[in-house]
């Protein structure tokens, strides 16, 4: 038996005005996480998470820690401090999940939450980190539901944490480190100001409304979150966001109008190493095609088609090892 954190999770909620739908999803959380344990055992794969010491940012500005906090990580997962074209390979959410799972040790979901909800975390001893985002909400807002979730993480990590959209009329200091953090992260400073003062500077003056289509689509992030992070680095003036929003600009059609494709991203329940642990654990007669569909959270029809994609990869050379291979 693992402690339970969905009743810390229940506790978390008790202060904010979030629909009854919420609760069964905070049980769903747990019961994931811990079939991820029972697949790390069943398996003898125990992840070896490579957690950082929570940072201290007591007494500090939660916006200057949170920049500081995200150049740290940057530099301790060999992320560099230049711009995101240096990191194609945080662009999509999948690689972004994949990342935090194979480098920190957290356990990434995606649920289908109530429209208020961004994400919730929650950490044990034995779960480690767990996080689940809005698999509802568009590619863009999960990115940065993932990134407040996983400052939560590096800060606070024993206390557990249901993000809501605007539920504040004045900012808690741990709520306003997360959102600055989750945008400083996926959003390097030093990169995205050298990029705007080259637009600047081929403007010969503003950038455009497109131009700003533009660099959110560069950076993986929506309008929005783009024009928070040129605002809170002193690019643009404050409060421009709010006057977008105002005049009614429209960044979707925007960005049809400028031919900026929309991300692909997974849609998936459980992360990657999740689905690879339950497939090995198929083929070895383990689970039965059942169990596999319902650890899997998908169909029977589903379960056919990963499995069969499963095994043209097993009978391929990629899946050969190499010791031993002349």
């Amino acid at each position: 038996p693992v402690p339970h954190f969905g009743v810390q999770l229940r506790s978390a909620i008790r202060r904010r005005p979030i629909d009854a739908d919420l609760l069964p999803h905070l049980d769903e959380l747990e019961r994931l996480c811990d079939d991820y344990l029972r697949l790390e055992e069943l398996r003898s794969a125990p992840q070896r998470p490579q957690h950082p010491p929570e940072y201290d940012i007591a007494n500090l500005d939660p916006d200057q820690a949170a920049e500081d906090v995200a150049e740290s990580e940057h530099r301790r997962l060999g992320l560099g401090e230049g711009p995101l074209p240096d990191l194609r390979e945080l662009r999509e959410l999948r690689e972004l999940r994949e990342l935090l799972e194979t480098q920190v040790g957290l356990r990434i979901f995606q649920l289908d939450l109530p429209s208020e909800v961004a994400g919730m975390f929650a950490f044990t001893e034995e779960h480690g980190g767990c996080i689940a985002v809005n698999r509802k909400h568009p590619p863009e807002r999960r990115r940065l539901s993932l990134g407040h979730e996983y400052g939560h993480f590096l800060t606070s990590r024993r206390r557990p944490e249901v993000t809501v959209l605007s539920a504040y009329d004045r900012m808690p200091r741990a709520e306003r480190f997360a959102e600055t953090f989750g945008r400083a992260f996926l959003i390097p400073g030093a990169g995205l100001r050298h990029r705007y003062l080259a637009l600047e500077r081929e403007r010969k003056g503003h950038p455009t409304h497109g131009d700003l289509c533009r660099l959110a689509h560069a950076y993986g992030v929506s309008v929005e979150g783009m024009t928070r992070r040129l605002e809170e680095l002193g690019l643009i003036r404050a409060g421009t966001c709010d006057r977008l929003q105002q005049e009614g600009f429209t960044p979707r059609e925007a960005q049809r109008l400028l031919n900026l494709r929309p991300f692909a991203t997974g849609d998936e329940t459980v992360p990657p190493r999740f689905v690879f642990l339950a497939l090995e654990a198929w083929e070895d007669g383990q689970l039965s095609e059942d169990q596999l569909a319902r650890l899997l959270r998908i169909d029977r029809v589903g379960v056919h088609q990963l499995v069969q994609r499963f095994a043209v990869a097993d009978d391929s050379s990629f899946a050969r090892p190499l010791v031993g291979v002349r």
